[in-house]
Order: structure tokens, then C-alpha cells, then sequence
């Protein structure tokens, strides 16, 4: 396909060039080429190219869904749309001209129907739709951490942030024209002496930019990808806090774009969690075992906390797993029991003023056990780490 200058009667060449046939109107090629932010609408590469100086020219292909007719060699030409609605901009699409041979080739027919590509359209284009979107009533602060996990540094990429936020109607804060966001480096090796108090300054500092973007009202809302050890996510949620409206997203196990979704429509219904709070008496310390991905290892516990009474949150009827916590709905389950057992804890215990935390479970709820902490009236918070000789490790307070 030849390369032409992009201007409302050139469009309609562009697509003259690769058919014989009538070109669609001219204001349904522009709405197919605007609402696909004139990038390919499945590998996402633009496809407005400024070739020369001063000028752009179009690489992109319009392309059918349903073919344009019913020939062979029309791909998808048998499909069940009428042949009056094939040049309107709901059987319409921007691809790039390799997309557009992958759908179109042989093999691609046969995975690249017309409902797999009307779907393909419809992500992109919402996902154009809502980064686009610059009113700021739906603005969000991005926060991100970068961890070390098996020794590679992980964080949430830049287009798996976008489909999560698309799927929660929100479009990232902007500074100008410029996405705005605050990264927190918390790639320190867990065996490095350094590495709680250094993660704590980072996310001290991190806090301290949030709280001014708020106080200062340029941002009503954060959301929160974060991938880092327990007792860091625990101290993030604290410095957070339960004042501000903060999302908290979990990485699934689905290694595609969508990784960060909650995918809530297809999510069963939310587990229930309960807690187990022994009657001991006074004393002035508990160990808590939280079971949401797998079961403590109560035996792994350092030989100080022995003599501890233990509580416990968990599921109430289902075992602990990985997948628990799916959907919204199974965080704020969670962390509703988590509240219920500090309330207990205040009621019944009143002489305790620390908590022993050993925790099995994924980033939103250990987000959580900071968050939902009551600075000066719940116990202090003493997280610890499965450290690398398999047994706990005290890794940092939570208090004030």
C-alpha cells in the first residue's frame, strides 16, 4: 500500500489504493481512523508517521470485518452481516498492514472471526476512549512499586495499567499533556540488611508527594499496582491510610495485558473470612496468622513467639489458595474481618500492644493490614518475613 499524505480526501484515496472498489464515506473513514487514536487497533502501533519534514503521511489500513463481499477471495465474506451495513463503521477497523494480512491470511480466517474482531475493535477503542478522557472527575494517581521477585526486577507495564484502568472507568492523572505517576523502587534484595528501612524511606517519600497532590487538590484518587514483599505492602497501606480513596489491583496469574483486571462480570461470588481470637487473658502480645493464599507454618515461627497465643484470619469455609481473592467484593470480605478482629482485639485484650504478624497473601490484602490499622489505638504492627533459612523473621514495626 502506497504511503499518502493524511488529509480528509486523501483517507479516501489511501483505501482506494488497496481495492477497486467504492471506498466508504469519507466521514466514516475519519471516525474509524479518530476513534482509534489513528493507532493499529491490535498491535497498538501508530500508524500517523512523520516520514518527512514538516510532514505526516498514513500507513494505516481500514479494514473489513465481515468482507466486503461475498467473493473467495472476500475474508469473512460468508459472514451473516448484510451487505448494506459492510461499509459502515461498525464492520470497520484501523490495523496496520501487517494485522491486516494476519487477519486476512488463511490460517487467520479461522481464528480471527467476525465477532473476535468486532471485540478487538471494541477494547481498543474503549480503552482510546477512556485514556482520552480528560475530564477530572475520573482522574487517578497511578502508584506503582518495582520489586525484586526470583531475582528479577517486576513491576506492572505501562499498557497492562491501561486495561486495568480502562475496566475501572478511570484514566491516569496528567500533569500538562504528560502521564503522571509515582513509581516506588523497592528492588532491594529481601537478604539485604538494608532492605526494610531503605523500602521504608522510599515509600516515606513516595506518601509524602501523595499527600501533597491531595492536599493541594490535584488528585482525589490513587490507584495502587503493587508487586513487593508482605511487610513493605503492609507499610505501604499504612502510609496510605483509610482517608484517602485508594484502588488497590491484584496481578492474576493470566500472563497477558489484562494481568492487572479484576474481570469482575465472570468472578464468583466473594468468600466469607472469619477470625479466631483465643481467650488468654492479659497479656501483652499475639502472634496473628493470616491464611488467604495458603496456611501458616505456625512451626517456622522464631522461638521468642512460642508462648504467644495465636488468632488467626482466614476463610470460612473454602481453603486457602491463591485465586481467593478475585474480585473487589473478596478484598473488602477480607479486610472487613481484619477490622473486626482489631475491634476484638481492643474489646477483649486491652493490655496488647503488639502484634505479631505472619501473613500468607496477595498484595491488596497485605495492602490492607496496614491500611485498616488505627494509628494510636490499635496494637503496633510487627510484620515478618519467611526468611531464606525458611523460618520467620522480624522485618519492620507498624505503629503511630
Amino acid at each position: 500500500m502506497r504511503a499518502t499524505l493524511f488529509s480528509l480526501s486523501e483517507l479516501v484515496a489511501t483505501f482506494s489504493g488497496m481495492t477497486k472498489r467504492k471506498p466508504p464515506p469519507v466521514p466514516v473513514l475519519v471516525s474509524v481512523w479518530a476513534k482509534a487514536a489513528g493507532r493499529c487497533s491490535m498491535c497498538g502501533e501508530p500508524q500517523l508517521v512523520a516520514a518527512l519534514t514538516e510532514v505526516t503521511v498514513t500507513i494505516g489500513e481500514v479494514a473489513h470485518q465481515a468482507g466486503a463481499t461475498a467473493g473467495a477471495g472476500s475474508p469473512r465474506g460468508d459472514a451473516a452481516v448484510p451487505f448494506t451495513e459492510r461499509d459502515k463503521e461498525a464492520n470497520l477497523m484501523l490495523l496496520c498492514h501487517g494485522c491486516h494480512r494476519k487477519i486476512d491470511s488463511t490460517d487467520g480466517q479461522a481464528i480471527y472471526t467476525v465477532d473476535v474482531l468486532r471485540g478487538i475493535k471494541q477494547q481498543h477503542e474503549s480503552m482510546v476512549a477512556a485514556l482520552t478522557d480528560f475530564r477530572t472527575e475520573n482522574r487517578t494517581l497511578v502508584v506503582t512499586t518495582r520489586s525484586t521477585v526470583r531475582g528479577h526486577s517486576v513491576a506492572a507495564s505501562t499498557r497492562e495499567i491501561a486495561y486495568a484502568l480502562v475496566e475501572s472507568q478511570r484514566a491516569p492523572h496528567t500533569l500538562g499533556n504528560l502521564t503522571y505517576q509515582i513509581d516506588i523502587d523497592l528492588t532491594d534484595p529481601v537478604t539485604d540488611e538494608w532492605v526494610w528501612k531503605r523500602g521504608k524511606q522510599q515509600i516515606d517519600a513516595a506518601a509524602a508527594r501523595i499527600a501533597a497532590d491531595i492536599s493541594e487538590g490535584r488528585v482525589e484518587h490513587v490507584s495502587v499496582f503493587a508487586l513487593a514483599p508482605i511487610p513493605l505492602l503492609a507499610y505501604l497501606g499504612h502510609k496510605l491510610g483509610d482517608k484517602w480513596a485508594v484502588d488497590v489491583f491484584r496481578r492474576s496469574r493470566d500472563n497477558t495485558d489484562r494481568a492487572w483486571c479484576w474481570g469482575e462480570p465472570t468472578a464468583p461470588e466473594a468468600p466469607e473470612f472469619v477470625f479466631e481470637l483465643p481467650d488468654v487473658g492479659l497479656v501483652d502480645g499475639v502472634v496473628v496468622a493470616v491464611e488467604v493464599t495458603a496456611e501458616v507454618q505456625i512451626d517456622r515461627l522464631p522461638g521468642e513467639l512460642a508462648s504467644l497465643p495465636i488468632a488467626k484470619v482466614r476463610p470460612s469455609s473454602a481453603a486457602p489458595g491463591p485465586d481467593l481473592l478475585n474480585s473487589r467484593a473478596a478484598v473488602d470480605a477480607f479486610a472487613a474481618a481484619w477490622r473486626a478482629l482489631l475491634a476484638e482485639i481492643e474489646r477483649q485484650l486491652p493490655t496488647v500492644k503488639r502484634l505479631h504478624i505472619v501473613a500468607a497473601v496477595p498484595a491488596p490484602a497485605a495492602v490492607a493490614l496496614g491500611r485498616f490499622r488505627r494509628p494510636y489505638v490499635d496494637p503496633t504492627l510487627v510484620m515478618y518475613e519467611l526468611g531464606i533459612s525458611q523460618s520467620y523473621v522480624e522485618a519492620l514495626e507498624i505503629d503511630k
